[in-house]
């Protein structure tokens, strides 16, 4: 087949600098022109016979040439244009990546007489899209995998979840990408936090805390967060987010703490827990608000156990729990300090109303009869904190007086 080199061509130096293989064929005389660029492409280098269209063709990858044929058919039957990326098997065993164009020109008659192509090299380009493409799958199979929920937005707007975001909040993906700058999980009277939690993160650069959201479903769930600004070049700003479900953790931990503050035979406070709340609210007391103090006693509580035993000293205490905090609830923080003494802790309650609400009490227990014990009573001191006194002193000052109201005969209240 008769072939030119096309490097006459005026355009040719710019072809080459652009890395653009050009191409031309006549289809009467079968002449093949090319320029310096497309054959070295090819790895044909300059001293090699001139190629013609069948080792072009020849050169298109196996797997591709059906393809390129199909559109080579087309462009010489029916004059159709092609645009085709392909893969083109170099002489040493290399893959070059190319993209082709070629176009007919038409004689006179509407006749093709003549084709003409550009061949260029996108190895590189293929390269870094299919590196793009396989982190890009990466990233898709990691945020597929995550337990936790995942979510990037910019400005507040929502770009992208992942199916365990989907899952936590109840709400489908189209519910929540583009959603913002309030997402449809936020619990509507808690927005402020969340915006407050917006602004730390858009002036810390990283924030982490729990926060309460709202499902579709209307549940309520305690989520724990972590959220850090992506470092870029645009003026939004762009930040992903972690979301964890810790409701149960937190239920859990908050059974924990009630049953390490609880007194396990009574389940009220036991004598810890009341000791840092009594040290708390005496902290916190004021001159206009006063804070009284009850210590309360049964009363020949160790006969009942000598003589029933302790299941039945046991069911005593239990009963007599009952009795009082019934008496006295909602008037304050009832709890157990000992064996068989109890404290009532009474804010915003002088020393005249915490006596007259611990003879209620009394009242209540001695009117119950007990099965085998019969009636049970209690002893009780009433003091209201003064001054600059400390929680020591406060509860000391109590303390004796629950001690004089049993040298005087029990059943009583100082």
């Amino acid at each position: 087949m008769p072939h030119d080199h096309a490097d006459g061509n005026p355009a040719a130096p710019a072809e080459s600098l652009a890395g653009v293989g050009t191409w031309s064929l006549d289809l009467a005389s079968g002449r093949l022109t090319t320029n310096a660029t497309a054959r070295l492409m090819l790895g044909w280098a300059e001293q090699d016979a001139a190629p013609g269209l069948e080792d072009f063709l020849s050169a298109v990858h196996p797997d591709d040439r059906a393809r390129v044929d199909a559109c080579s058919e087309r462009l010489i039957k029916d004059g159709e244009d092609y645009l085709v990326e392909h893969r083109a098997l170099l002489p040493e065993g290399r893959v070059l990546h190319v993209r082709s164009s070629a176009c007919a020109e038409r004689d006179h008659a509407g006749w093709t007489h003549r084709l003409h192509g550009i061949t260029l090299d996108v190895t590189d380009l293929r390269t870094s899209l299919d590196e793009a493409r396989r982190a890009r799958d990466r990233s898709t199979a990691v945020l597929a995998n995550l337990t936790e929920g995942y979510l990037l937005s910019a400005d507040g707007v929502i770009l992208e979840v992942n199916e365990a975001l989907c899952a936590l909040t109840g709400f489908d993906r189209e519910q929540l990408v583009g959603a913002g700058p309030q997402y449809p999980f936020w619990v509507p009277d808690r927005v402020d936090e969340m915006l407050e939690m917006r602004q730390s993160l858009r002036d810390q650069g990283r924030v982490q805390g729990e926060f309460e959201i709202a499902r579709r479903d209307g549940a309520r769930r305690v989520v724990a967060y972590n959220a850090a600004c992506v470092p870029s070049d645009e003026p939004s700003l762009l930040w992903i987010m972690l979301l964890r479900d810790v409701t149960e953790e937190r239920e859990r931990a908050r059974g924990l703490e009630r049953r390490a503050a609880s007194d396990p035979l009574t389940g009220v406070l036991n004598s810890r827990a009341f000791r840092d709340a009594l040290r708390s609210a005496v902290r916190m007391a004021s001159t206009d608000r006063p804070l009284t103090l009850a210590l309360l006693d049964l009363d020949h509580f160790k006969r009942i156990n000598d003589v029933h035993g302790h299941p039945v000293g046991d069911e005593v205490l239990v009963a007599a729990v009952q009795r009082l905090v019934g008496a006295t609830s909602g008037l304050g923080t009832f709890a157990r300090v000992g064996g068989e003494e109890f404290a009532l802790l009474m804010p915003d309650t002088d020393a005249v109303a915490g006596r007259r609400i611990v003879e209620q009490a009394l009242e209540a227990l001695r009117a119950t009869d007990l099965p085998e014990v019969g009636r049970i009573t209690a002893s009780a001191g009433v003091a209201q904190l003064e001054g600059d006194m400390s929680d020591d002193t406060f509860y000391r000052l109590a303390d004796g007086l629950l001690y004089e109201a049993k040298d005087l005969g029990r059943d009583q209240v100082r």
